[in-house]
């Protein structure tokens, strides 16, 4: 299982947390994500490889308190409560 350690500071910016998506999950030039985030919702939707999303208390209070990073925060937890490949966890 791949393991991600989230940093919410990469969140806060839709082009910087587009690009992070695309380096975080690797997805193809065909699917490159675009910054939409109900276009993650559908890429997350495909991921088939077991991902292990983990995300600091810190991290978790920098995307609380971010609008845009907390809206992508919750495009993940979605993402994971229907996809059985991806499971979040705080540490």
């Amino acid at each position: 299982m791949k393991k991600i350690m989230l940093d919410c500071s990469r969140l806060k910016e839709r082009d910087a947390m587009r690009d992070y998506m695309n380096e975080l999950f690797g997805f193809s030039k065909e699917d490159d994500f675009t910054g939409n985030l109900d276009h993650l919702n559908d890429l997350l939707s495909e991921v088939t490889k077991d991902i292990n999303i983990c995300i600091s208390i810190d991290q978790f209070l920098i995307a609380a308190a971010a609008s845009f990073s907390w809206k992508t925060l919750r495009v993940l937890m979605l993402g994971a409560k229907g996809n059985p490949h991806i499971t979040i966890t705080l540490d």
